[in-house]
């Protein structure tokens, strides 16, 4: 199936405020997304206010252009409850088209609400597979802005099984990290990219050590950094990926890039749709000025054909580089009636005259008496220039010419109002754009539903997660010894490494100590995973439970595996109950507390069936680019490796070969055990502890540790590394 039977596809476009917007609809975008004052993943923007925003969507509406907005961060629960409605409320009356989410209770509010507005799940949702995109589906989305990591084979089976829009992201920058799972910035300097504030941490310089401290020789020390995406060429093989939706990155970029990248890929998308797949030619020139209106180190498509490899990294300084260029020939300047011929005239003592042309049609409107100047006369030239102020309306004049009697005198703001009314009047006069204008007609929104009040309490108080056996067997040994109930959720590519036999014997030790065995799954599904995912359905289908991390991981459990329980990570975002109880909706059974919420958040939140992390060392990126392959090659050995950034902290990273996956943990482990009296008191339904690279003396001392608080004492530090407390004290705007 894979392409789109109706031979459609959609430039858009992003606008960085509201002069932009009309740049880019003018340019030829079918559709622009933008973001209003609230709730948006670029914070830092130039936001549009309400009033730009009612300008914004009414004048890509009447140019036969769409109108999206961003509300695609994670909400706290006073943000939900008492801001959202009325925020996405005044947008549903402005016609808005759609809204982009990444928050799953937002979702369900967007669907609910406002049913007839289209809900699009922002790339920060991390869709990686069918089994996410078809959950979402189920809950109303139209659309999925697929993660920028998807090759455009994978791309096509998303489409052949869903049917769903497809957006994908073509042309500028690329975060190293899965979108939606980068917690670098948030831990290192508090600015949340799950909250817009992204600092870039990827963007600065980095070694690469191996175990031994030995530095790993590299092509330079910028290894995080990617270079920007062009898929410009690849444009036929994204529509016969069934992709839909062009994205163009670049809400912070300025007016000239918007603008001319748009023309670019308008120019392409239109030979494309128009001649097919075998007439598809890119002119080297238009490539190379692509290159000029903005690159980072030059471009990569890698991703379109699964090669996350050193290549498209820049390795070297990685600010942004463009040259002064005039854009490429827009729709603006290209479709009927945009460029416009003038007649003025002015007689002293008469009222004067300005007539517009554009293509067949003509408009003549008549403004104020001409006086007869006192001193110097007005030029021609001082006449002209606010005639020739067309501004943002889309129209151009290419020609003015002036009938002129006397030594007159026209106040200039005078001979403005005379142009705007022309120029509004050949705006109605003139034929539309090529699409019909959206017709938004009746809306009616529905109020927000009441949080309900059910609620649960976990069946078992610890929870403990492992990624090797040496941490299970003593995580075994402790639930066996302990007086409270447990959950020991082992890696899967632990589970990778055993036979249904060793399942099965583990399951009856913690069954004997009336505990439970879930496997965590992988956080991202790619081709390789879910083979293997599949191939083990029998030995996961035998165990009490799962842990996932992700919509793929949820939508591939609720398909695959309906009678196990499921337990969310807190990479499974539960910012609010809302969402918490949404997820609930769908079969979820328990909760992790987030991690970036502070203590007094946490207060606001009903944590009774969610486990608060004591203990862990968390990881901060998961990227499928591979410092292991780039600084040796692929031999699929799964070692640790060190990043040393500019203040000498040094970060760990693994590769995951099970998963094809590069996940790069904190410096310091989060504890908690120091804040012992402030952890009781948020009263969470149970306490979670996560091992990942300790040995077994520390795994050893941390559940001692853990002994201590359960047990009601105030136990101390731990004594093998420093600590930090997350976000515990400070928390994200």
């Amino acid at each position: 199936m894979s392409k789109r039977p109706d031979n459609q596809m959609e430039v858009l476009s992003p606008a960085g405020d509201l002069s932009i917007l009309k740049t880019v609809v003018d340019a030829g975008a079918n559709a622009v997304y933008f973001g209003g004052d609230l709730f948006g993943a670029r914070a830092y923007a130039n936001n549009f206010t309400m009033q730009e925003a009612g300008e914004g969507i009414s004048y890509a509406h009447s140019r036969g252009s769409k109108a999206y907005l961003t509300v695609n961060t994670l909400l706290k629960n006073l943000e939900i409850e008492k801001k959202l409605y009325d925020y996405l409320k005044s947008y549903y009356e402005m016609g808005l088209d759609a809204v982009l989410v990444q928050d799953f209770g937002v979702m369900e509010l967007v669907h609910d609400c406002f049913p007839d507005m289209e809900l699009h799940i922002s790339t920060q949702a991390n869709i990686t597979s069918a089994y996410g995109s078809l959950l979402l589906k189920n809950v109303g989305a139209k659309r999925i802005v697929c993660a920028r990591e998807l090759s455009l084979p994978e791309i096509a089976s998303i489409y052949d099984r869903t049917g769903m829009d497809l957006e994908c992201f073509v042309h500028g920058a690329l975060c190293v990290c899965y979108s939606g799972q980068c917690l670098m910035s948030s831990m290192l300097g508090g600015r949340s990219g799950n909250r817009g504030r992204c600092a870039q941490p990827c963007r600065l310089e980095y070694d690469l050590l191996d175990a031994k401290g030995k530095k790993r020789r590299m092509p330079g020390p910028y290894i995080l950094s990617p270079k920007d995406m062009n898929g410009i060429m690849d444009l036929p093989r994204l529509q016969n990926a069934g992709v839909y939706s062009l994205k163009i990155e670049g809400r912070m970029k300025k007016a000239a890039y918007a603008e001319g990248v748009v023309a670019m890929y308008r120019k392409y998308t239109d030979l494309l749709l128009s001649e097919g797949e075998e007439r598809y030619e890119v002119d080297p020139k238009d490539l190379q000025l692509l290159y000029n209106y903005g690159n980072r180190c030059g471009f990569t498509n890698s991703y379109y054909d699964m090669r996350n490899d050193k290549d498209m990294i820049t390795y070297v300084s990685p600010s942004h580089s463009h040259s002064a260029v005039k854009p490429a020939a827009s729709r603006r300047e290209q479709k009927a009636g945009s460029a416009i011929t003038g007649y003025f005239y002015a007689k002293v003592g008469e009222p004067v005259f300005l007539t517009l042309i554009a293509g067949e049609t003509s408009v003549t409107v008549s403004g104020v008496t001409a006086q007869e100047a006192v001193k110097a006369p007005m030029t021609e030239e001082a006449i002209a220039k606010p005639l020739k102020m067309t501004g943002a309306s889309g129209y151009e004049m290419k020609e003015l010419n002036l009938d002129l009697h006397g030594d007159l005198f026209i106040p200039a703001r005078e001979l403005k109002a005379l142009r705007r009314e022309a120029l509004e009047q050949l705006s109605e006069a003139s034929p539309k754009a090529e699409k019909e204008p959206v017709i938004v007609g009746e809306r009616t929104a529905y109020p927000m539903r009441p949080l309900f009040s059910g609620k649960k309490t976990l069946s078992s108080g610890i929870c403990l997660t492992t990624e090797d056996n040496r941490q299970e067997k003593l995580c075994l040994s402790y639930l066996q010894k302990s007086r409270e109930k447990g959950i020991l959720v082992i890696s899967f590519d632990q589970l990778l490494k055993k036979d249904i036999t060793d399942i099965l014997e583990l399951k009856e030790d913690l069954h004997r100590a009336d505990s439970r065995l879930y496997v965590r799954l992988p956080l991202v599904i790619r081709k390789r995973n879910q083979r293997a995912l599949l191939q083990k359905r029998d030995m996961i289908a035998s165990l009490d439970g799962v842990m996932v991390s992700s919509f793929d991981t949820l939508g591939f459990v609720k398909e695959e595996f309906s009678d196990l329980s499921i337990l969310a990570d807190h990479r499974l975002y539960v910012w609010n109950d809302r969402t918490q109880q949404a997820y609930e909706k769908q079969g979820v059974g328990a909760f992790s507390v987030p991690v970036e919420l502070n203590r007094k958040e946490l207060r606001h939140r009903n944590l009774e069936n969610c486990y608060l992390t004591v203990y862990g060392r968390l990881p901060l990126m998961y990227t499928a680019n591979c410092q292991h392959k780039n600084s040796l090659g692929c031999d699929e050995k799964t070692e640790v490796l060190y990043l040393k950034d500019r203040y000498q902290k040094i970060f760990p990273v693994r590769n995951i070969c099970s998963s094809c996956v590069n996940i790069i943990y904190n410096s310091l482990p989060t504890s908690l055990f120091g804040k012992a009296d402030e952890v009781r008191a948020l009263s969470a339904g149970g306490i979670r502890v996560d091992f990942t690279l300790e040995g077994e003396k520390e795994v050893a001392e941390v559940l001692e540790q853990l002994t201590e608080l359960i047990e009601g004492r105030n136990p101390g530090e731990i004594s093998f590394s420093e600590i930090t407390r997350g976000h515990f004290n400070r928390g994200v705007e």
